[in-house]
């Protein structure tokens, strides 16, 4: 005879005041020191666009092998960049202007 086990139907309870606090970390940690600002920006606005611009010249050049597909993960990673950049500056500027109401 086949042994039966029990299974527990009772629902239990999630802990997700551990959540809660990684999404207010998150929520502020979008506010970075003006030099990580700074080096992210030069990154995202001079280097990337440049070494992309690069690859897809040389590439052309050489018959080099995924020009395309180098190109588009590149410019991914700027508008990425761009985007946490600007989260950044919309949440230091708002903070910045709470205390004119």
């Amino acid at each position: 005879m086949a042994k039966t086990t029990k299974v527990s139907t009772k629902k239990t309870k999630r802990n997700t005041s551990g959540m809660k606090g990684a999404r207010k970390q998150i929520k502020s940690g979008l506010i970075f020191k003006n030099s990580t600002y700074d080096i992210l920006k030069a990154i995202a606005q001079i280097w990337l666009p440049a070494i992309a611009t690069l690859w897809v010249t040389i590439s052309l050049i050489w018959n080099l092998p995924l020009s395309d597909q180098i190109e588009q993960t590149i410019t991914a990673i700027i508008v990425f960049l761009d985007t946490i950049l600007g989260l950044t500056v919309a949440k230091a500027s708002s903070d910045y202007h709470k205390g004119d109401a």
